[in-house]
């Protein structure tokens, strides 16, 4: 398999078994190996002559257990790509450069390491390189675990108004702890406005729905009318931000009563 890669300042280059500096050199190799037992042979090209690329990309009789990854700088990139398009670097989106990037560490990274470290890093590319090439120097382990990565990262999962919107109006278990978290994050007034802004939205797609019109939000299709309408009433009778509490928890508890006090004393 033959790979082209743009060099620049940024590139962290896969990790290989070989790194030749000539074809001749490359095949003095190749002469020589056999298949692994599991697995291919890892080569890395880094900066070689146009005329030495495109011989390598024009061999058809490359064994399949050889793996050739070529790094150029865009110029010559391009010189080689008007002759051979089908080689043109595919364009990852930033969880397959993540995912890319992981490759070339000596250490292999535990599975659930994986998404904590996305998650952890906010999706920062650079905070991930960095850290992490600091982790693989240091792992002493045959893997890089969860563990490793939680002495470097620290990590408070985020919680969005559409969640709790969803526990408040299903009255999930999770609702007050993730209630707590979310106006903890936000403020106050902040959690309020994000979350009466989506109730009204709610309803709005509610009356769609019913009217057997297409709408996206899941919902909208399986919370019953009522009860969208009595928290967006909750929202509407209210006066400050600071009766967001109050909001959840009459809503919550479903007391008829309060939730008549409340409408009632704000009309």
């Amino acid at each position: 398999m033959l790979s082209l890669y743009e060099q620049n300042k940024q590139t962290h280059y896969k990790h290989y078994d070989y790194l030749p500096e000539t074809l001749e050199e490359f095949y003095s190799i190749v002469n020589v190996l056999t298949p692994k037992f599991e697995g291919s042979w890892e080569f890395v090209f880094i900066n070689m002559k146009i005329s030495e690329t495109k011989a390598l990309l024009d061999d058809s009789q490359l064994p399949d257990f050889i793996n050739c990854t070529i790094y150029l700088p865009l110029n010559k990139l391009n010189k080689v790509l008007e002759e051979y398009p089908k080689y043109k670097p595919v364009i990852l989106k930033p969880y397959e450069q993540y995912m890319q990037f992981l490759s070339t560490l000596t250490h292999p990274v535990d599975k659930k390491a994986v998404s904590y470290i996305y998650q952890a890093s906010q999706r920062n590319l650079d905070t991930i390189k960095e850290v992490m090439q600091k982790i693989d120097e240091d792992c002493t382990g045959d893997t890089i675990t969860i563990r490793d990565v939680q002495k470097e990262f620290s990590y408070t999962k985020h919680v969005y108004t559409s969640q709790v919107l969803k526990d408040l109006l299903q009255r999930n278990k999770s609702f007050s702890r993730n209630f707590e978290i979310w106006v903890n994050e936000l403020g106050t007034e902040y959690a309020y406005n994000s979350m009466f802004k989506q109730v009204k939205q709610l309803l709005l797609d509610k009356q769609q729905y019913l009217l057997g019109k297409e709408v996206h939000n899941p919902n909208a299709v399986h919370i019953d009318g009522i009860s969208i309408t009595r928290l967006y009433l909750l929202f509407m009778n209210s006066t400050h931000h600071k009766q967001l509490d109050s909001i959840a928890y009459i809503y919550y508890s479903n007391d008829l009563n309060m939730f008549k006090e409340f409408t009632y004393a704000s009309i």
